[in-house]
């Protein structure tokens, strides 16, 4: 729109940026939203049919739910400076670079977060088998 062409490290920058918000948005709505459900089952008692009840039942996978959200969030801030409204993508470009220690925190993390995502994955795969009149 204003004729201006961003460098390909802004354009990395923004898509990481991107990537972050991506994945913590993605495991809020997988694991704490539909997950209950899910795992839980529809006609569960509404009283346990909530992240609480994922807790009770699988404690793991609720501690790797909030540690995947919280890897999408820390990009977030590691880049923005905070993890709500950050102030990162700007006309042109990017408004600051990625810190070494932010650089070195995400890659920390990464084979982690990556196994993670692989795991829900496989839980969705394996719903899906098990309801696949529910998805026909």
């Amino acid at each position: 729109i204003i004729g201006v062409d961003i460098p390909k490290t802004g354009k990395l920058l923004r898509e990481l940026m991107h990537m972050g918000q991506f994945i913590q948005s993605h495991s809020l709505h997988f694991f704490h939203l539909a997950s209950p459900d899910l795992l839980l089952g529809f006609d569960a008692d509404p009283k346990i049919r909530n992240v609480f009840g994922i807790i009770d039942k699988n404690p793991e996978l609720a501690l790797m739910a909030v540690k995947l959200r919280k890897f999408g969030q820390e990009i977030i801030e590691i880049l923005g400076r905070k993890k709500i409204h950050p102030i990162f993508a700007v006309p042109g470009g990017v408004n600051g670079a990625l810190s070494v220690e932010g650089r070195d925190k995400i890659l920390r993390e990464v084979e982690y977060v990556i196994n993670s995502a692989k795991r829900a994955i496989e839980i969705a795969k394996d719903w899906i088998e098990k309801n696949k009149e529910l998805v026909e």
